[in-house]
């Protein structure tokens, strides 16, 4: 016989809906804790996660370089560009002497009798090449130098602007990229590098050229350039850096020296289409220069075949062929003022402004030096006296 269930009564069927409500709600409860710390620790995750990527890909904060000084020892970074006579990377002396290196001079009459002694103590010389342009026997030359004869024209400069674009690729080895050369040193001479330096009227003290264990030492600094002209043999007021702005503006009207000594017989005109240096100079579609340039006086220089080819093959077959139209040309002078923006290193911006802090006032003197910056003033330039052999005056000397 089945037996048979009774029925809940009233009140317990309210106790254990009760107890069964209350216990859904507690689980409820649970998991909506659990829910509400899962998606706080996700967030603070992403969030140390986020954190790490922006600290992977995130440059450090720039640090702000500054120049203590521009002509002084104390500065291992600036202290020598004033005088454009030390940059960092120069190697020591006792290296100097084993950096492989070209010699290149332009000879036109004067003997080179003093190059063996020049030359002296230096054990890697590559090639010594004579670029003869008067016609004039070259003597004196040391065991193993080649010497090439080219027309009279565009004086040194045009020497000079030949052997790099005929000569140099042939002595240089790229390497096995194909896209780079071996950095050697090219030193660029004169066959008066030895005779007195005509630019100490207008310095204000006795200038020379630096030796060539110098040359080669700042020439293989970061710098890459190095001018053969000592400033600090004069005066020292005047710094190897230019005002570009200045510079551009500078123009020539005429040059007499070596006219006698130097003329081919051509009857060209000294001016050509360029009214300024600016004007020639944008015309070699080389790279921009910066705000300070430094610029070398006096035929005199050296650098290295990374810095020559950092141009294009173009802008050296250019400035060839501009010189190529006389002998004494205003192009060869404003070549002369080329040299140093296309082939030294750019300032960086905390070494103009150092540079531009250091100057008092900017040489204004077309024939002379334009554009050159200048610790102190050394005249007035609309109160000076021009000196017998300035435009000013009818005649005009350069280096």
């Amino acid at each position: 016989m089945s037996r048979r269930h009774r029925p809940l009564s009233t009140s317990r069927y309210k106790y254990y809906k009760c107890i069964l409500n209350l216990t859904m709600g507690v689980a409820a409860a649970t998991i909506l804790v659990q829910y509400v710390y899962t998606l706080i620790y996700l967030h603070q995750q992403a969030v140390r996660d986020a954190a790490q990527i922006n600290d992977q890909f995130t440059a450090p904060p720039a640090v702000t370089k500054k120049c203590t000084c521009v002509d002084c020892n104390e500065d291992k970074v600036c202290g020598g560009i004033w005088l454009g006579n030390r940059y960092p990377g120069m190697p020591a002396e006792e290296e100097a002497i084993h950096i492989k290196m070209h010699i290149v001079v332009s000879h036109c009459k004067n003997s080179l009798d003093w190059m063996p002694k020049y030359l002296e103590g230096f054990k890697n010389v590559a090639s010594i090449h004579v670029i003869s342009k008067c016609g004039q026997e070259v003597k004196g030359t040391p065991n193993e130098t080649t010497t090439v004869v080219i027309p009279n024209v565009g004086r040194c400069d045009h020497a000079f602007a030949y052997y790099i674009t005929e000569i140099l690729p042939q002595l240089i080895t790229k390497t096995a990229t194909t896209t780079t050369y071996d950095n050697s040193i090219i030193v660029f001479l004169k066959d008066t590098t030895m005779e007195r330096i005509h630019q100490n009227r207008v310095a204000g003290g006795r200038l020379r050229h630096i030796d060539l264990k110098s040359l080669v030492r700042i020439a293989s600094s970061v710098n890459g350039f190095a001018c053969g002209l000592d400033l600090g043999g004069g005066n020292g007021k005047q710094s190897a850096y230019h005002d570009v702005s200045t510079l551009y503006k500078q123009e020539m009207t005429a040059y007499e020296k070596g006219e006698k000594d130097y003329k081919n017989g051509d009857v060209v005109p000294f001016r050509s289409n360029y009214d300024t240096f600016g004007d020639f100079y944008k015309a070699l579609n080389a790279t921009s220069p910066s705000d300070l340039v430094q610029v070398c006086y006096g035929g005199v220089f050296a650098t290295s075949t990374e810095h020559i080819f950092k141009q294009d093959m173009n802008v050296w077959r250019t400035l060839e062929k501009a010189l190529e139209r006389g002998d004494n040309i205003q192009e060869g002078h404003y070549t002369e003022r080329s040299w140093g923006p296309l082939l030294a290193t750019p300032l960086k911006p905390f070494q103009i402004e150092a540079l531009r802090n250091h100057a008092t006032s900017v040489r204004e003197q077309h024939w002379a030096m334009h554009g050159t910056l200048m610790s102190e003033p050394i005249y007035s330039p609309t109160s000076l006296n021009p000196p017998a052999d300035s435009p000013a005056s009818g005649t005009h000397n350069k280096n």
